[in-house]
């Protein structure tokens, strides 16, 4: 008998195992560990994957993608390295790869979370500049923080009053922290750091990973420079 996980950090893998490894002839898992488990219940912090690979099983990757263009493709290289990007630059596409706009605002705290009212700002303009002719395309806005998701939630019932025109486009548009929208893409993502005084969690390189992995086309990154130049997220 074989059990094949295709979730690494399934919360109840390590039970199903255990009750089963008897008669268990072979494990398979697909995911990966680079990236966020679903569910913290090891104390390593380790999904129960990589804890396998770090014993010594057998691990195959994958070194091809055919998601991301070749640009976005070589902001995971450091967690990556073999890593080939099947997908040429679009040219057509109406916008660069990356962008990096540097947001001189201050981060907010709420609660247990953060925000960051000045990057909340600075992507609502660089929308009403660009959303004529992205419109078409799918677009997300992804931050890891749950409070600045919110704020710009609320940012757009407002815009949806006044500007009728596209309201409808405006609705469209996916607002997720980076944790919920592992697994997800879009077309264009743009991707608010909040942060200005530290980075706080987004130290953990596996959360940087899966908010640099979820754009096929372009993404925009807003930041404040000094803050994350630090750990080359630019």
């Amino acid at each position: 008998k074989a059990l094949v996980s295709l979730e690494t950090g399934f919360s109840g893998l390590d039970q199903i195992f255990n009750l089963n490894k008897k008669q268990l002839e072979k494990l398979v898992m697909i995911g990966d560990y680079n990236q966020l488990p679903s569910v913290e219940y090891d104390v390593s912090n380790l999904s129960m994957m990589e804890r396998l690979i770090r014993r010594g099983n057998k691990e195959m990757l994958l070194k091809r993608e055919y998601r991301m263009n070749e640009i976005l493709s070589d902001a995971l290289i450091d967690s990556y390295p073999e890593l080939i990007s099947c997908k040429k630059v679009n040219k057509k596409f109406p916008l660069k790869a990356v962008q990096v706009i540097d947001v001189c605002g201050k981060e907010q705290k709420d609660a247990t979370s953060f925000y960051n009212p000045t990057e909340i700002e600075f992507i609502n303009k660089w929308l009403t500049r660009n959303i004529s002719s992205i419109s078409k395309y799918s677009i997300a806005i992804i931050s890891p923080y749950k409070s600045q998701v919110e704020h710009i939630k609320y940012s757009f019932s407002k815009i949806n009053k006044s500007h009728k025109k596209y309201k409808n486009i405006y609705q469209n548009i996916q607002v997720h922290t980076t944790d919920s929208f592992q697994g997800n893409e879009a077309d264009i993502v743009l991707i608010s750091m909040v942060r200005t005084s530290n980075i706080g969690f987004l130290n953990d390189v596996r959360r940087m990973n899966v908010i640099l992995s979820r754009a096929k086309e372009s993404m925009a990154l807003f930041l404040h420079l000094k803050t994350f130049v630090l750990i080359n997220v630019v």
